[in-house]
């Protein structure tokens, strides 16, 4: 049973990378052929559809009393994560970018 699941999500994993640089290569031009215009305002759409999301499922509140939530280690590796993760966007649409010029 499990793997079929595995089989499933890779399938979807692949869906979704070919969609992102489809969508990518169709979005480039309204932002002026700007992949850090583009990643910025990627960005900022995930985190403003995620905020409604962490209302709607209220166990997600729970977050709040993890103990570590004040402590610099955790917002440092935080922080390193988004960063690199606003990296790896930035790349892709490089590639998508050089490969359709």
């Amino acid at each position: 049973k499990e793997t079929w699941w595995g089989i499933i999500f890779g399938v979807l994993s692949s869906a979704f990378v070919a969609l992102y640089a489809i969508f990518t290569k169709k979005l480039l031009p309204a932002v002026d052929n700007s992949v850090l215009r583009l990643s910025f305002l990627n960005n900022v759409n995930a985190s403003l559809i995620f905020l409604p999301l962490i209302l709607v499922k209220r166990e997600d509140l729970e977050v709040l009393a993890f103990p570590g939530l004040t402590d610099p280690a955790f917002w440092t590796m935080m922080t390193v994560s988004g960063v690199m993760g606003f990296a790896i966007g930035y790349v892709q649409g490089w590639q998508v970018k050089v490969r359709a010029e």
